[in-house]
C-alpha cells in the first residue's frame, strides 16, 4: 500500500491514530505511518510519497491538554461552517472546529478546517457517553440531542465527504492507487413480534377492535378468514429478496415469554421450524439481543445458549430497540465475540449518526482503544421514517433520496423492515409497494 506520512503533536496519540487508520487505511487503502513530536506548534501535516505537503489546522487535540483526562462536555461543539473546496468536483465540507482557510502553498495546501478531529468526534460517538440528562425513554442517547441533529447535518455521511475529499486531493498531487467501494444494499428483518395472535383469545380481542375501537372493517374481514397469522410474512419477504438476488437476515430474540418485552419464546416449535424454513432458503438468521441484553452480558450468554439450538454462528447482532450504551454494549460484542453490531441508526426519521455509510471498526473511549468489532449503520428502518413520511408515496420517494446519498459515495444502504409491519393498519397501503421499494433499493 502507498505510505503517507502524518506528523501531528503528541498528545491523544490513540484517538488520532484511530481516525487516522480508518480513513487512510480502511476507506482509501493506503498505508499512515504517524510520527508523534513535542513540537506544540506543529499542525496535521500529510507528507505524500510523491512530494507534495498537505497541512491540516490541529484546532482540537493540540489545544487539550491529555493529564487532565479524555474530553469533557463543555468540549462539544455547539456551532458549524463550511469549507469549500474545488477540485475534480466542488467539495462543501462541515467544520466543527478550526475555520474555512483554504490557501495554495509551495508544495502543497492548507486548510483550516481540523476534519480528521471532526471525522473523530462522529465515529467514536464520545458525545454520546455523556448519559446523564441526555436519555430517552430506552435508555438510550436522546436522539434529538445529538449534535449533528441540533445543527443540522445528520442527514449528510459527513466522514464519507471527507474520505472523498482525501481522495480527491491525493488524486491531484498524484495519487491513484487508492481503494474504492461499491455501493451495496442489504435487507434486514427485525422479528419482534412472531405472532399477530398468539392464541385464539387475542385473535377475537383483535377482531372486537377491528370492529369497536379501530372501525376497519376490511381489516376485521381479513383477521377473520384469514387462516394464516398477520405477522407470518417471512416466505414473502424472501421470495422478494430471491427476486433480486438478495440475502435477507432475519434477527431473532433467543428470549422465554417471562422475559421483559419478549412476545415469543426462541424454543417455540413454530419458531424453530419458521429458522429452519429461513436456512434451508439460504438466508441468514441473526441475534436480536433481548431488551435487557444491551448492558448485560450474561443475560446474553444465556440468549446465544438458546439460539445455538437452532444456529452455530452469529454473523451480526442487533439490540432490541436499537438499545446502544456506549462504553458497555460494544465492549459486551467484542468479548462475546461478535464480529458485527447493526444497532447504530434513528428511531424517528433518517440520518447517518456516525457520519458514514458503510461498515466500520469501532473505537472505545473508556478502553482507549480500537475494539475487535465492527458496526455497520442502519440506514432506514421503516418504523422510524413513517413517523415522518406518513404516506407511502412520500415514504418511498424519500427512501430513493436517501438512497442516491448513499450510491453517491458508495456506501451500504442497510434498510431495516419488521416482518411485523405489513398488517398493522398504518402500513397497509406498503405491502403492495414493499417489491418496489427492493427494487429501486438494491
Amino acid at each position: 500500500m502507498i505510505p503517507i506520512h502524518i506528523t501531528c503533536y503528541k498528545n491523544f496519540v490513540a484517538e488520532r491514530a484511530y481516525v487516522v487508520d480508518l480513513i487512510f487505511r480502511d476507506l482509501l487503502g493506503l498505508t499512515a505511518l504517524m510520527h508523534p513530536t513535542t513540537d506544540p506548534s506543529v499542525d496535521w501535516i500529510l507528507d505524500l510519497h510523491t512530494g507534495p505537503r498537505i497541512v491540516l489546522k490541529d484546532a482540537f487535540f493540540k489545544n487539550l491538554d491529555e493529564k487532565k483526562g479524555l474530553f469533557k462536555k463543555s468540549d462539544l461543539p455547539d456551532s458549524k461552517f463550511d469549507t469549500e473546496y474545488f477540485g475534480t468536483s466542488k467539495h462543501e465540507l462541515i467544520g466543527l472546529w478550526g475555520d474555512s482557510t483554504v490557501r495554495e502553498e509551495e508544495n502543497g495546501m492548507y486548510f483550516g478546517n481540523d476534519i480528521l478531529a471532526t471525522g473523530f468526534f462522529m465515529l467514536s460517538r464520545w458525545e454520546e457517553y455523556f448519559r446523564d440528562g441526555n436519555l430517552d425513554e430506552h435508555d438510550r442517547f436522546d436522539e434529538n440531542k445529538l449534535v449533528a441533529k441540533k445543527l443540522g447535518f445528520i442527514h449528510r455521511p459527513i466522514v464519507n465527504e471527507y474520505v472523498e475529499f482525501f481522495r480527491d486531493i491525493f488524486t491531484r498531487y498524484g495519487l491513484v492507487d487508492m481503494r474504492k467501494k461499491y455501493y451495496r444494499f442489504k435487507v434486514t428483518h427485525d422479528v419482534d413480534m412472531f405472532r399477530r395472535f398468539p392464541t385464539k383469545s387475542a385473535k377475537f380481542r383483535a377482531l372486537a377492535g377491528d370492529l369497536v375501537k379501530r372501525k376497519n372493517f376490511k381489516q376485521f374481514y381479513q383477521n377473520l378468514m384469514n387462516k394464516q397469522d398477520p405477522f407470518d410474512t417471512f416466505d414473502f419477504l424472501m421470495d422478494v429478496s430471491d427476486e433480486f438476488n438478495l440475502t435477507s437476515e432475519f434477527y431473532f430474540i433467543p428470549g422465554e415469554l417471562d422475559e421483559p418485552d419478549v412476545h415469543y419464546s426462541i424454543r417455540d416449535k413454530e419458531v424453530g421450524a419458521t429458522i429452519k424454513k429461513i436456512m434451508a432458503r439460504t438466508h441468514l438468521v441473526c441475534y436480536h439481543g433481548s431488551y435487557l441484553s444491551y448492558d448485560d452480558i450474561n443475560q446474553q450468554y444465556e440468549e446465544i445458549i438458546r439460539l445455538k439450538d437452532h444456529i452455530n454462528i452469529v454473523h451480526v447482532v442487533r439490540q432490541h430497540y436499537l438499545r446502544l450504551k456506549m462504553g458497555v454494549t460494544w465492549k459486551i460484542h467484542e468479548e462475546m465475540g461478535f464480529p458485527c453490531d447493526s444497532s447504530l441508526g434513528l428511531s424517528s426519521g433518517w440520518g447517518f449518526r456516525s457520519g458514514l455509510c458503510c461498515t466500520y471498526a469501532v473505537y472505545d473511549m473508556r478502553a482507549r482503544r480500537r475494539l475487535n468489532l465492527e458496526e455497520r449503520p442502519i440506514t432506514l428502518m421503516d418504523s422510524a421514517l413513517i413517523k415522518t413520511h406518513p404516506d407511502p408515496q412520500d415514504f418511498i420517494y424519500t427512501a430513493k433520496k436517501i438512497s442516491d446519498v448513499v450510491r453517491k459515495y458508495d456506501g451500504e444502504f442497510i434498510l431495516l423492515w419488521h416482518n411485523s409491519s405489513f398488517n398493522l393498519p398504518e402500513w397497509e397501503p406498503f405491502k403492495s409497494e414493499y417489491r418496489d421499494l427492493i427494487k429501486a433499493l438494491r
